[in-house]
């Protein structure tokens, strides 16, 4: 027998009277509201405070005047990152992902665009930029094979810098990176040669050359014998048979020197006239940073703001420092350049005591003195080129070392190129103002950080044996280029700095590169060395170059054989230019 339940007849238990009634539905909903409305005051709020602390914190440091941050699409950077809100983050590391995998596969085409995005997007984190700055001027340079195209990649990490430098003013960390851009890359890498060459061609003055158009193949003759580059050399004819064509100063000075006559007409030409200011700042072969007079234009060097007298600051300009050194016909070095990124980083550190977020403020302390010692080198080494294509041919010739390849060339020595003469007295006069600054920073860098002083005071002495040595080589090379008559007082000037970089280099030889053990071998302190005459030294400095042949079997296996080798050729050349001398 089955029994059937009817489910639908079954009745409900009776409700307790006594129980309470359910909370409608109503309450909840009104609650949840409540929330959300909170939630969205809130918000508000915050967006507001972030814009606040935005644009506190990215026009800390902002000059009067300054442009404001970058924008796209009209947004600035910050704006855009809050329209993606939480797919700001997803975005980023896929664009980083993506970036470093074309890096590693070498598929450049997108790649700063993707960099660029990433700088938009993550504009107030430094580290970011410093690493994109070194990414693209050592990672990604190093994987092209045309120095042309490295140079113009390192270009880009430059301008990628100044770029962040202008959305986010005076800030400790980008312009030191700027500053090692141009002093260690540009300046100081293996390949430091062409790039040095290439930002000294870029930032000369420009000339206009006007000639009759009959004379155009004896004008580019004049070029190519010049050693001038003519794939950058247009010229242009008019309808009336004038031919004209733009030159630099360096080749302006050689072509004119065979090129002349009738109808040559020479001009400076404003950069303005050529082409429009490059908003981004990249230097190119037609946008130089100085004038016809070689000083630096005035919207490189124009103050946003006024500086009281005697104080320590930065005025807004971007080449502040290096009005200084001006003029500068034969072009601006990229150690130039870097010592003014790398002063600017100093003067913020002293003055605003920003902290770098990877070096020591000792380290960004002894910046500028370093890039300017290494400006110094250079102009040095450009000098003894120059002497060298300029007089005629010494017996040491092109492999003797290289102080002393015209170091016996005589005050009445034939000038062959007397342009390229003329330069290396500049270059000479150059060294020795850079070597100068060079020694001021030193010694207030010794003032705020008295530590190493052994180190400091040896690169001192250095500096004050180039300072001497160069105005020595600069008033000989004028001695040369004049009469009988008028190279007596040159000449004896340069006889008096001749002896005071002797002595210089005779110290540093024996004060800093000679052991305790091998001084007393000839019973003399290194502590009071420099007290010594000037024969003493020279006796002495003799007598250690024996002992150390003697003693270590050569001269090059002693202790400090190169540093003496390198001070030795320079006391031989200073001795030969002494002899030459009546």
């Amino acid at each position: 027998m089955s029994t059937t339940v009817d489910y639908k007849s079954r009745s409900r238990p009776a409700r307790d009277a006594e129980s309470p009634a359910p909370l409608p539905r109503r309450r909840g909903r009104v609650a949840i509201t409540v929330v959300l409305l909170c939630a969205l005051a809130l918000s508000a709020v915050l967006q507001q405070t972030a814009f606040s602390y935005r644009y506190a914190a990215v026009n800390r440091n902002r000059p009067a005047g300054a442009p404001m941050p970058s924008r796209v699409a009209n947004l600035d950077s910050f704006s855009l990152a809050l329209l993606l809100g939480g797919l700001r983050g997803p975005l980023v590391m896929f664009l980083w992902i993506n970036s470093e995998s074309q890096k590693s596969e070498k598929d450049l085409d997108s790649f700063d665009t993707q960099v660029e995005l990433i700088r938009l997007l993550q504009p107030e984190f430094d580290t970011v930029h410093l690493f994109q700055i070194w990414n693209k001027a050592y990672n990604v340079s190093v994987q092209l094979a045309s120095l042309a195209n490295k140079y113009a990649t390192i270009l880009d990490a430059v301008e990628y810098a100044r770029r962040t430098d202008q959305a986010n003013p005076n800030d400790l960390n980008i312009l030191s990176a700027i500053g090692g851009l141009f002093t260690d890359k540009l300046g100081n890498s293996t390949e430091k040669e062409y790039y040095r060459r290439r930002v000294r061609s870029e930032t000369l003055p420009l000339y206009r050359v006007t000639f009759p158009a009959a004379r155009t193949d004896a004008f580019k003759k004049a070029v190519a014998d010049a050693g001038l580059d003519q794939s950058r050399l247009r010229v242009t004819t008019d309808a009336g048979g004038s031919a004209t064509a733009i030159v630099d100063k360096l080749g302006g000075d050689r072509v004119l020197a065979t090129f002349n006559g009738p109808g040559v007409k020479v001009e400076a030409v404003p950069r303005q006239s050529l082409r429009p200011v490059n908003r981004s700042g990249r230097r190119t072969e037609m946008d130089t940073l100085v004038d016809a007079r070689g000083d630096l234009l005035p919207e490189f060097i124009r103050p946003t703001h006024a500086v009281p007298a005697g104080a320590e600051d930065n005025d807004g300009s971007e080449l502040q420092y290096l009005k200084q050194f001006q003029p500068y016909p034969y072009g601006v070095s990229p150690l130039a350049l870097g010592y003014d990124y790398a002063k600017r980083a100093q003067v913020l550190s002293r003055v605003t005591h920003q902290k770098h977020l990877q070096l020591s403020d000792q380290v960004i302390d002894n910046q500028p003195g370093l890039a300017l010692k290494q400006w110094a080198d250079e102009e040095w080494d450009r000098g003894r080129r120059l002497e060298q294509r300029g007089l005629a041919k010494q017996p040491a010739g092109d492999t003797g070392p290289r102080e002393l390849r015209t170091a016996a060339a005589a005050p009445d020595t034939p000038v062959v190129d007397r342009a390229a003469i003329a330069e290396a007295i500049f270059s000479y006069q150059k060294a020795a103002q850079v070597a100068a600054g060079s020694l001021a920073e030193v010694t207030s860098h010794i003032e705020r950080f008295p530590s190493k002083l052994q180190n400091y005071y040896s690169q001192s002495d250095n500096l004050k044996a180039i300072i001497s040595l160069n105005n020595a080589d600069a008033l000989y090379l004028q001695a040369v280029t004049k009469s009988d008559r008028e190279r007596g007082a040159l000449l004896a000037q340069a006889k008096t700095n001749y002896q005071e970089a002797l002595r210089w280099f005779e110290i540093l030889i024996l004060k800093y590169y000679s052991d305790d053990t091998d001084a007393a071998a000839l019973k003399y302190s290194t502590a009071t060395v420099a007290d010594k005459s000037s024969a003493e030294l020279q006796e002495l400095t003799r007598q250690m170059m024996v002992h150390l042949a003697k003693t270590y079997k050569s001269v090059e296996a002693s202790p400090h054989g190169s540093d003496v080798l390198e001070y030795d050729e320079n006391i031989r050349r200073i001795t030969q230019r002494l002899s030459l001398i009546k």
